[in-house]
């Protein structure tokens, strides 16, 4: 088990995470909890797993279980692991100061034979953003992500599953690209995610069709929740709640213009039909998307599409 301090947890906690594992006799419980932001004072229901309709307490085999990686949330928190099974594998934390438990947990489901899963929200996870926590000072650590995601898609290689789980270790690495950009604003950290999109692998190995779902993934799911948060915006709440609301309308909105923008420029330079290579290029472009006004993701898109427009042309 590896609980945080700063997070909430149920009494029962232990013994019902020890129990689903007696019970099922799998390598992994994963239970659900909510995730609290202390700035926007906004929860998240079902933030351990999105497999809601899978029985509780059974050994569910991991192929049985859709969008493995995407589906359950890769902090160790809501998890309890067998001790053989994290030896055996070799189940490691990264030697980094951020997001070492990526390779950790993802690791650890891809190895798993069995998972559980409990129900019950047994934790609250606190999303700190004072100036002491690890999350607001990842622009400290600025190489962390390439390194992890790095190491990741090695193990990914070395184990042989990487057709299996390549699309969505790009997603994840997507996501946790922007979360980095918010708190990055140096060079070092531009540079670094520059090369890691303008790389051949692992972007190649995607064929076309996945590649296509990507780009278009993030901008019809941004306006399905715009939608969802204008519906909550309410005379009836109270002044507190309806500013957090409104910020999360602005965030949403700043986002869906960037996707606007960045299709518009792809089908200026490419028209509307993208074939391979401009395909590739697209969603290497797409995954450097800007999440609101930060100035560096602004400078990333421009390099990362001068840089990938320059060697499609030179290719020519």
């Amino acid at each position: 088990m590896f609980p945080d301090a700063d997070d909430e947890y149920r009494p029962e906690y232990v013994s019902r995470m020890v129990r689903a594992i007696e019970k099922s006799g799998s390598d992994i419980a994963v239970c659900q909890f909510y995730a609290e932001d202390t700035k926007f004072h906004t929860y998240n229901k079902y933030y351990g797993y999105s497999c809601l309709f899978y029985p509780e307490d059974q050994a569910i085999h991991k192929t049985s279980i859709k969008a493995l990686l995407k589906s359950i949330n890769h902090m160790p928190q809501n998890k309890i692991f067998k001790r053989d099974f994290l030896i055996t594998n070799g189940i490691r934390f990264s030697e980094t100061m951020s997001i070492n438990d990526v390779n950790f947990s993802k690791t650890a489901l891809i190895s798993a034979k069995t998972i559980s899963f409990v129900k019950q929200h047994l934790l609250t996870y606190k999303k700190h953003r004072n100036p002491m926590s690890i999350s607001t000072n990842r622009g400290s650590n600025p190489k962390d992500i390439v390194t992890v995601y790095r190491q990741l898609y090695e193990w990914l290689k070395e184990k042989g599953v990487l057709k299996t789980y390549l699309s969505e270790f790009l997603l994840e690495w997507s996501a946790a690209m922007h979360g980095y950009a918010a708190c990055c604003q140096g060079e070092i950290f531009i540079e670094s995610i520059v090369r890691e999109l303008t790389n051949e692998e692992p972007w190649k190995n995607m064929p076309d069709r996945e590649l296509q779902n990507c780009m278009q993934l993030g901008c019809p799911i941004r306006k399905r929740e715009l939608k969802k948060l204008k519906r909550k915006l309410t005379k009836s709440l109270n002044q507190e709640k309806q500013k957090s609301l409104k910020q999360q309308i602005l965030f949403a909105e700043r986002e869906i213009e960037n996707c606007a923008e960045i299709k518009s420029k792809l089908q200026n330079d490419y028209g509307k039909d993208l074939r391979a290579p401009e395909t590739i290029a697209s969603v290497r472009i797409w995954q450097a998307r800007q999440i609101g006004p930060v100035p560096t993701v602004r400078i990333l898109y421009r390099k990362v599409l001068n840089r990938i427009y320059a060697s499609s042309f030179h290719e020519r």
